[in-house]
């Protein structure tokens, strides 16, 4: 388990160094007017984060200096084979990954009819054993797989989903490659781009809306 730790911290260090600097981009950034403060975002990044995410280069191309305003709200994330992005055990989660390399596993998690609570209650009510549970169980919905590789968006409907509804999350998202890399954004960061640069973020929601509705009723359930 400690090991695990560490190398998620060691991944997550080494990506942040080569996208981030060392240094207080933000505050070095707010000192400049819009104009330089798009050309060095561009040369910064233009290059190597900007392709890994079609999602931010449509909008770029719609609006010339939207990539400059998002990329300093964005988080580096990175995960190795078989570490989990979602799950219902990790809580309540509001936010989407834009994933910029690798590919994920999305999967949709049993629920089973009538489940007992405990093993003795499971032997009780149908006279069998344990060798002999899962057999006997009923599931209620099926699993489907989906897999997300680099360039997807996963998570929109987290962060679309407005913060008075209370919903489950009914999938687990799982990494299927030896690296995955990608950025994750907030709602908390979308509500703060709302407030200061709402076309931008206008253009943002349409743009994920097209799967949001998609996804809605496969990833979560509403409470």
């Amino acid at each position: 388990c400690n090991f695990a730790v560490r190398r998620h911290l060691r991944l997550n260090q080494i990506f942040r160094e080569k996208v981030r600097s060392v240094f207080d981009e933000a505050a070095f950034l707010a000192q400049m007017n819009p104009e330089l403060r798009t050309m060095v975002i561009m040369q910064t990044h233009g290059k190597g984060t900007l392709p890994t995410c079609p999602a931010l280069c449509a909008l770029e191309s719609e609006m010339r200096g939207s990539f400059s305003v998002i990329i300093q709200r964005l988080r580096p994330y990175a995960f190795s084979h078989g570490d989990i992005i979602f799950c219902p055990q990790l809580g309540f989660q509001r936010e989407c990954v834009f994933l910029s390399r690798g590919s994920v596993s999305c999967k949709k998690k049993v629920r089973w009819l009538s489940e007992p609570e405990t093993n003795e209650d499971f032997v009780q009510q149908s006279g069998g054993t344990d060798l002999h549970r899962s057999q006997q169980r009923t599931p209620i919905v099926s699993i489907r797989e989906n897999v997300y590789t680099a360039g997807d968006v996963i998570g929109e409907v987290l962060l679309l989903t407005p913060n008075w509804v209370d919903f489950e999350l009914k999938v687990e998202v799982r990494c299927t490659a030896p690296l995955v890399q990608g950025f994750g954004f907030s709602r908390n960061d979308l509500l703060d781009l709302q407030a200061s640069y709402p076309q931008v973020t206008g253009k943002l929601k349409k743009y994920l809306l097209g799967t949001y509705h998609k996804h809605f009723n496969d990833w979560i359930g509403v409470t």
